[in-house]
């Protein structure tokens, strides 16, 4: 497996020509809320989930290299402050809400 930053790999993945989308679901309310909710998974198998709220951006996937390239993340990199002072976090989050999220959409 190769060594990966989480930034690599995310840029990677998302210019990946070879991999197409088998299973795409997208979900932004329609009450002007600043949310934004997505989960993609690959013919290869591996998903794909994000979901934007208030400045924290939750990620999720069955990708190893994905979960290791998170997981070397330093916590500095994890959390960033604007020049303004807002917040803006990245975090892992549970494959129960993964779950819960592709229920909803189907």
């Amino acid at each position: 497996m190769k060594n990966l930053t989480f930034e690599t790999f995310f840029i990677q993945m998302l210019h990946h020509k070879k991999q197409e989308e088998q299973c795409r679901y997208f979900h932004h309310p329609a009450n002007g809320d600043d949310r934004l909710n997505f989960y993609i998974e690959s013919l290869s198998g591996f998903y794909y989930y994000f979901s934007y709220k208030k400045g924290i951006l939750s990620v999720n996937s069955n990708n190893p290299e994905m979960k290791s390239a998170f997981e070397k993340l330093q916590k500095s990199n994890k959390i960033k402050t604007t020049d303004k002072g807002k917040d803006y976090e990245i975090q892992w989050t549970t494959g129960e809400i993964v779950y819960h999220f592709k229920a909803k959409m189907q």
